[in-house]
């Protein structure tokens, strides 16, 4: 039998917590056609908007952070918004290397 909380089971939408922030990105990518994933996923998690060009004249604008809200930075990537936005784990930063590789790719 499962955990309980008092007499009610526990019931979960995570189906692993190793892949929360994956899984996440993921179905977020599905309804979001203008957003695509840089390569190096899933150890480089950097949304980007895929209507942007480079050398286009206009400033690129990153953000990133944990993704304990997630996609609560991804929801702001479009055309006037946000450019990019590095993921972190769980209430975890971004590593050095994604925020460099996301540094390197609107440029």
């Amino acid at each position: 039998m499962g955990q309980t909380a008092g007499s009610l089971p526990l019931k979960r939408f995570v189906n692993s917590p190793g892949e929360i922030v994956a899984e996440a990105l993921e179905g977020y990518l599905w309804t979001h056609p203008n957003v695509q994933l840089l390569e190096g996923y899933p150890e480089v998690k950097v949304l980007v908007s895929s209507t942007w060009q480079q050398n286009c004249g206009r400033v690129a604008v990153l953000s990133g952070g944990g993704s304990g809200h997630e996609p609560a930075d991804a929801g702001m990537i479009g055309d006037g918004l946000l450019t990019a936005v590095v993921c972190g784990e769980i209430f975890a930063s971004p590593s050095a290397f994604a925020v460099a590789r996301a540094l390197e790719e609107p440029a």
